[in-house]
């Protein structure tokens, strides 16, 4: 099983997209915070366009951070049953996990989308900006989990055999 194939290193790439998104996006929403603190209390007055802004911010820095969280595979699951389940089930069980995970994702792109353009037409009140570039932050981080679940779709495929360096399959503590 080649590790390094095209998807793999593309899926790499867009992480590190993604992460350099959120440290970005995360530097705007401190600064703006730091900002609109001190025209609070030391100026008495405020921009009450920051809270819209940190608002949008906050939406950008969940859903792409949420996609580096199936990326690095590192979200909450309950595996107690299926890790005592034999290899072969095991692994339909993990691309049948893949699969639905990239289903959900479809539809939350595909209505997300529409959701988006339904916001063309809507603005912030205090800031103007459209609506529609806060509620683009959940097309475009169901996408990249899209192409993060495809990758480990992928790797789920190509991996036939368990490595026996993970436990043996139907043993209680084996690790896939």
């Amino acid at each position: 099983m080649n590790d390094h194939s095209e998807a793999s290193r593309l899926s790499t790439l867009l992480a590190k997209f993604c992460r350099w998104v959120c440290i970005a996006v995360t530097g705007i929403l401190v600064a703006l915070v730091i900002a609109q603190v001190f025209m609070r209390f030391v100026l008495n007055t405020g921009a009450p366009w920051i809270e819209e802004v940190c608002m949008i911010a906050m939406m950008w820095i969940a859903f792409f951070g949420g996609s580096l969280v199936f990326y690095q595979q590192s979200g909450i699951s309950v595996t107690f049953l299926v890790e005592r389940l034999p290899w072969r089930s095991y692994r339909r069980c993990r691309i049948l996990f893949h699969l639905l995970t990239i289903l959900f994702f479809l539809f939350l792109a595909i209505y997300g989308m529409q959701f988006a353009l339904v916001g063309q037409r809507m603005v912030f009140g205090a800031s103007g900006i459209p609506k529609f570039w806060a509620y683009l932050s959940i097309p475009a981080g169901a996408v990249f989990s899209i192409l993060f679940e495809g990758d480990h779709l992928i790797r789920q495929i190509r991996h036939k055999e368990p490595d026996p360096s993970d436990g043996q399959p139907g043993k209680e503590g084996a690790e896939w």
